[in-house]
């Protein structure tokens, strides 16, 4: 798994530093507390009016966030597939993303969701600073096991910074490991996440 593990790591960094690089310096100094833990259900109500069309991702299902415009993402290993969209570009230059990459490793492994969790953290981290990882929470998304996981870092660039902050489940079908990420800046993952967390939710087989 490590040889897939550190092309997502790369390809996750590459999705996050697609935006234009002239960023606000309003960034707040402290993080933001994570995120309260999910719930376990599909999405409904007024969240599920925030979700797009269902597309297909290798035998799954999923609804991204309605409006965002999928992006190309290139999967230099047979065993890693990834999608990506992103929202519209905020006033700061930076894009919400929402990233779903599946693995499907060739023989079982032992605890391939904490080294999955962490390849795609170490991903992330690439284009961060002060970069942090909370501890995992068990629950299940479409009826299969997961973990999640929230994180922070700040990004720099042309001597702005831009505190980040987003998610990671990592669900497991089987041998299958499915990574799903999503990341805005603070403040305004506030406002994102119920979106975000509610399409990452929307995973069915």
């Amino acid at each position: 798994m490590k040889l897939s593990v550190i092309y997502l790591s790369v390809m996750l960094a590459t999705t996050l530093a697609a935006g234009p690089l002239c960023w606000a310096q309003t960034a707040p100094q402290t993080p933001m507390q994570a995120p309260p833990p999910a719930p376990n259900a599909v999405p409904v109500g007024p969240y599920a009016a925030i979700l797009g069309p269902e597309v297909k991702v290798l035998g799954y299902g999923i609804r991204p966030p309605k409006d965002f415009t999928p992006t190309q993402m290139l999967s230099p290993s047979g065993k890693v597939r990834n999608f990506a969209w992103q929202g519209a570009i905020h006033q700061d230059g930076s894009v919400t993303t929402f990233v779903v990459g599946i693995y499907r490793p060739s023989v079982p492994e032992p605890n391939p969701e904490r080294e999955f969790m962490i390849g795609v953290f170490k991903g992330l981290s690439r284009t961060l600073t002060n970069a942090a990882m909370s501890p995992s929470q068990p629950g299940t998304v479409g009826g299969l096991p997961a973990q999640r996981a929230t994180w922070t870092g700040v990004r720099t660039a042309r001597h702005a910074r831009l505190t980040m902050q987003g998610f990671i489940y990592i669900v497991q079908d089987g041998t299958i490991m499915i990574s799903i990420t999503g990341a805005d800046t603070i403040p305004a993952f506030t406002t994102t996440f119920p979106m975000l967390n509610s399409a990452a939710l929307s995973l069915h087989k």
